[in-house]
């Protein structure tokens, strides 16, 4: 569900430093949790809220800011190639830097094993039962 520029309220103010309040139009106030406040010099443009799979609920900002507080990008001729270093994800090794460092594939036996015992119980379980539900979001 999105709002766009309207139909949502946001407070800052109550609350602890990383709570915050949001009141959407039809819904009322909700208290969500963030990392980090909204800067000052930008403006909320939209909300998205989102309910994922697992049950859990998102609820994203799209903000606007000042092209003039944004930094500019440096000249292509001023950056200097000797201190750089190219990433290329891989076939046969997982990364290969350009200076030859490589990091070979990251061993994912036991997490397979643990995935098949986990899918192995959700089938044993009555589909659309709470335990089955729980099973799911587990998985």
């Amino acid at each position: 569900m999105t709002y766009n520029q309207s139909g949502f309220d946001l407070d800052e103010k109550r609350g602890h430093c990383k709570y915050a309040y949001v009141r959407f139009s039809k819904i009322g106030w909700v208290k969500l949790r963030y990392p980090r406040p909204i800067p000052d010099h930008t403006t909320i443009k939209e909300v998205t809220i989102k309910k994922e799979t697992t049950g859990e609920w998102f609820v994203s900002f799209g903000l606007e800011t000042d092209d003039a507080d944004l930094s500019e990008k440096p000249d292509v001729g001023s950056l200097d190639a000797n201190n750089s270093v190219g990433v290329d994800l891989g076939i046969q090794n997982y990364i290969h830097t350009s200076d030859g460092t490589t990091v070979d594939w990251p061993d994912l036996a036991d997490d397979y094993e643990h995935l098949r015992r986990e899918q192995r119980t959700l089938s044993r379980k009555e589909k659309g039962s709470n335990n089955w539900e729980k099973q799911r979001t587990l998985l």
